[in-house]
């Protein structure tokens, strides 16, 4: 497969499986924009260019159409389903709204055992500032701080929304490059961000603690849809890109 990364820094050795491994690779291309609405994704073709049998990339396209990226077609098989960059901003701008609503219910009184897991990711954040091949370990570690203050706001079906967007969206893939934090300077400014995130929701301060969320995932969808944009060759609408201070 081509690389799409624009000489970004590579991404870590992971314990995944290997149709998953595929799955992210070719997803990954999906979302670049390498393979046209309707592209045909032939089994063999994908064996031959990952150098495996057809069995794993069989599963990788099964993973795939879970993912709402590859559409299987009787008689057709496997093709390329259209993710357009205002489909991907739609994505980070519904989770932003769950997630600052999970930082208010949670700096209101939600679960306190789950803070000291959102500290010990602050902690990590940090610790990764220095980090220059460190991007996506700090993209991971702030989506799972996200997930902790979803998991702390006590609320079930916030944390069952968050679940089904990440299973059934590009969410998941969108971060397995480095779209953003690949600079000291944006690390720290992020780490500061979660740091206060974190101060508000153990000082009851439910209006900051909400604006700090938005703040901090309106900044990262910014980031990742400008190298998207690059990648692709394609605008996003203004309006998918507005702030809640718009």
């Amino acid at each position: 497969m081509a690389d799409w990364t624009h000489g970004l820094p590579p991404v870590r050795p992971t314990t995944r499986t290997l149709p998953e491994q595929i799955a992210d690779e070719l997803g990954a291309s999906l979302v670049a924009g390498k393979y046209a609405h309707g592209a045909r994704l032939r089994e063999q073709e994908l064996a031959d260019s990952f150098q495996v049998s057809r069995g794993p990339v069989r599963e990788a396209l099964r993973l795939l159409q879970r993912r709402g990226l590859v559409d299987v077609v009787p008689r057709k098989g496997a093709q390329a389903h259209a993710v357009t960059l205002n489909s991907i901003a739609d994505l980070f701008n519904v989770r932003t709204a769950l997630a600052a609503l999970a930082a208010r219910q949670a700096a209101l009184g939600g679960d306190a055992g789950y803070l000291d897991t959102l500290r010990k990711r602050v902690g990590e954040l940090q610790g990764f500032v220095e980090d220059d091949a460190a991007a996506v370990l700090f993209a991971n570690t702030c989506t799972r701080a996200v997930r902790t203050i979803v998991k702390s706001s006590g609320n079930a079906q916030l944390l069952r929304l968050m679940g089904d967007l990440s299973e059934q969206t590009v969410w998941q893939l969108i971060w397995t490059y480095p779209l953003d934090f690949t600079t000291r300077a944006r690390r720290a400014d992020q780490a500061a961000i979660y740091l206060a995130m974190l101060q508000s929701i153990e000082a009851r301060r439910p209006a900051r603690a909400e604006t700090l969320v938005r703040e901090a995932l309106d900044d990262t969808r910014d980031a990742a849809i400008s190298v998207l944009a690059e990648l692709r060759g394609e605008a996003v609408e203004p309006s998918r890109l507005l702030r809640s201070a718009d």
